[in-house]
């Protein structure tokens, strides 16, 4: 921000310049450098990658898209939501297949002639923003004979932010060593002829969201959750007992593979099939008036 003194990384250098073409179009450049090993060639990867994305996926779409259809309006903003999640599960032993998804969208709110509109897509290209954005400012301008509140008078906000899930350990596990992992756990349960089922698993889920306002607002969220899972199913003689780790799907919390320590994942397939038979041989609870 202006007239604050400049945030400068160790051995690195950051640089952003903006060259005006027009009243309506200006070219912006961006990069970076570092001073990194031999072997950390993975570290300027992943800044440039993340550069990439940031710059040109989330940021150039979104001015893009707002340059023309906004023209006239009191306030807008846009809400982008990203969620990529990778779902790993291995029942009875047996891995099955990796789930993954992809979940984008933007949400665009318009204050126009003193209405209010809003507006959502999965297009999440120039043209998708765009869209959206005309679509809400539609809805605004129809809409403002009968607004209770004027939208001229409410706040224009102008928050600016950035937060990142605190994670220990990123990254520590690839997909082939989840699997191995859970398979490890899976087959550490079958102690018994009368467990009949058991199933571990984990969900690792890394969200973006980011807040920009007409008035240069931005904030940038950047969440990685994780969502471990074990439960083991006994029976006997009509009676079926199931346990599981801190109950089911019971563990999502932010951060890394230290969450598996956190909760004891490792090693506790085999004490939740303990419990199950000794569950399943307790007496049952008494009936009656008492």
């Amino acid at each position: 921000p202006p007239d604050t003194p400049p945030v400068q990384e160790p051995h690195g250098y950051a640089f952003h310049m903006f060259t005006p073409e027009s009243e309506d179009a200006t070219h912006y450049f961006f990069g970076s450098s570092g001073s990194f090993a031999a072997d950390e060639a993975w570290r300027a990867k992943l800044i440039r990658e993340a550069q990439n994305r940031i710059f040109l996926e989330e940021d150039s779409p979104m001015i893009e898209a707002v340059a023309d259809p906004m023209a006239g309006a009191d306030f807008w903003s846009l809400r982008f939501v990203e969620e990529v999640a990778d779902s790993y599960v291995v029942r009875k032993d047996v891995a099955l297949p990796l789930a993954t998804s992809v979940d984008r969208g933007v949400m665009a709110s318009v204050h126009a002639g003193g209405g209010y509109g809003y507006a959502a897509t999965g297009d999440t290209s120039a043209a998708g923003i765009r869209d959206a954005l005309q679509r809400a400012r539609d809805w605004a301008l129809v809409t403002a004979r009968h607004a209770i509140t004027d939208s001229r008078a409410l706040p224009r906000p102008v928050p600016r932010g950035s937060y990142a899930s605190p994670v220990a350990t990123i990254g520590t596990l690839s997909r082939s060593e989840w699997f191995e992992l859970l398979l490890a756990e899976s087959r550490s349960a079958s102690i018994d002829p009368r467990i009949v089922d058991w199933e571990a698993s984990a969900d690792v889920v890394n969200a973006t969201h980011r807040l920009v306002t007409s008035g240069g607002g931005d904030v940038v969220q950047r969440h990685r959750y994780l969502m471990p899972s074990m439960s083991v199913t006994a029976h006997e003689g009509g009676e079926t007992v199931v346990r599981t780790l801190n109950g089911y799907r019971g563990i999502c919390q932010q951060g890394g593979e230290e969450i598996l320590a956190r909760f004891g994942f490792v090693g506790s397939a085999r004490r939740i099939a303990e419990e199950a038979l000794e569950l399943l041989a307790a007496p049952a609870c008494p009936s009656g008036v008492m």
